[in-house]
């Protein structure tokens, strides 16, 4: 019974390892990983949440051998499907121009990944418009990134033309104030 239980956990290690490779390569080739990093630009438990999750997991299921191994393997095939959901999903021409940024290029500033995904969450149907929540986002960014410039955000979200600009230039004032 010993046997087959070192045998789970030397199973589980190389299967932890092949499955870390396997998610690396995956976000390489989405594009998470610049996603991510992204992010991590304006949400300071977005990256921590995403890193720390997956490690602490992985530690407490080496322990249960086989049952990691079946994990795992669960993982890797959610994964997968995952992958091939966003590869056949057929975006609006709209909400491309919005998320490509966003999954591409890793030196957008914290202000445009922020415009990017106000309004990509916008159209999307997830984002309210209004001036106390998007208040409370620049409060929650500058916590975080004393850098961050929420004029200058709202005038990169003014150029998208998502929002009236009457509620881009009420905001404007009262950051200013």
């Amino acid at each position: 019974m010993l046997e087959f239980y070192i045998l789970g956990c030397v199973t589980s290690i190389i299967t932890s390892i092949l499955t870390e490779l396997y998610l690396l390569i995956i976000h390489f080739l989405t594009g998470e990983n610049i996603y991510i990093k992204n992010i991590g630009k304006i949400d300071k438990n977005y990256k921590k949440q995403t890193i720390n999750g997956t490690y602490l997991s992985h530690g407490i299921r080496l322990f249960l051998s086989w049952i990691n191994v079946i994990s795992l393997i669960s993982i890797t095939i959610y994964k997968t499907l995952c992958v091939l959901r966003e590869i056949l999903r057929k975006y609006p021409d709209e909400l491309k121009s919005l998320r490509c940024p966003l999954y591409t290029n890793p030196t957008l500033s914290p202000e445009k990944v922020w415009a990017n995904g106000y309004a990509l969450g916008f159209k999307m149907g997830g984002f309210e418009v209004s001036t106390n929540y998007i208040l409370e986002t620049f409060s929650y960014i500058e916590e975080y990134n004393n850098e961050f410039d929420s004029i200058k955000a709202l005038e990169l979200l003014d150029q998208l033309n998502i929002i009236d600009k009457k509620i881009i230039n009420e905001l404007k004032l009262q950051i200013k104030n």
